[in-house]
């Protein structure tokens, strides 16, 4: 998938890399620690609580982004890591990214 400042490649089933612009992404480049990890999940809310359990620090209000197609959040790791959690929302996308599901979900992050 290209969004044009944000290309997302497929590994194998169910794994993805994503490159994106420096200029255009959440973290600019920067010497060290210049990483985010995206994860795909069903219930955001659910995972943001449970990354705030497990001890993540700066964890960011659940925002969506429709020209995107995903709601997301972000937060940094114990051990410096960005993470990314996010959902696709438009059913193409989310056949893709959510293992064919073409609806939103309930699944809980237990």
């Amino acid at each position: 998938m290209d969004q044009g400042w944000a290309l997302l490649l497929r590994l194998a089933a169910g794994s993805f890399l994503g490159l994106v612009d420096g200029a255009r992404g959440h973290l600019r480049p920067q010497p060290t620690s210049a990483v985010l990890v995206p994860v795909v999940v069903e219930d955001l809310p659910a995972w943001r609580a449970r990354v705030g359990e497990a001890g993540a620090l700066e964890i960011t209000s659940i925002e969506q982004r429709d020209d995107l197609g995903i709601e997301r959040f972000f937060c940094r790791d114990p051990g410096g890591y960005e993470l990314e959690f996010q959902r696709f929302l438009r059913p193409d996308d989310r056949h893709v990214f959510h293992g064919g599901s073409a609806e939103p979900s309930t699944a809980s992050a237990s």
